[in-house]
């Protein structure tokens, strides 16, 4: 993961991030699966992902014409990137199912789309194994 530059004083509030600001969370989000997912559940775990948003969104408004949000709003736009990308990947998963053969064809998602699916679990995390059957479906 690159280093953040120096801290500079821009007030973009509301803007959307810069691609410099989408690729160092991606690569933050990468070097810290857990955290990406949100798994800290317990009393001191929260207070560590806190901290850990903070700390990511002082280094996000160190670049340049940086967009500048709240810990809430870099949140809410990581779960945006990752809601979008498991809308595009069920897109994926259907065209799949209707006979194309094959995997799951990475190739329909961007790189940018790969990785974020990557620190969500993979293909089977987001949509599933769709070759499973109900268990009151099976003959």
């Amino acid at each position: 993961m690159p280093n953040p530059p120096p801290e500079q004083h821009h007030v973009a509030e509301g803007r959307r991030p810069t691609p410099e600001q989408q690729m160092y969370l991606l690569c933050a989000m990468e070097k810290n699966i857990a955290f990406s997912q949100g798994e800290f559940f317990s009393g001191m775990g929260k207070d560590d992902h806190r901290r850990e948003w903070e700390n990511l969104k002082k280094s996000l408004e160190r670049f340049p014409n940086a967009a500048i949000k709240s810990v809430s709003k870099w949140q809410k736009y990581w779960s945006d990137q990752r809601n979008a990308v498991k809308r595009r990947a069920r897109e994926v998963r259907n065209h799949h199912d209707r006979g194309t053969g094959g995997g799951y064809p990475t190739h329909l998602l961007t790189n940018y789309q790969q990785r974020v699916l990557t620190c969500m679990g993979g293909w089977k995390r987001v949509v599933g194994i769709s070759s499973a059957k109900e268990v009151l479906n099976v003959r």
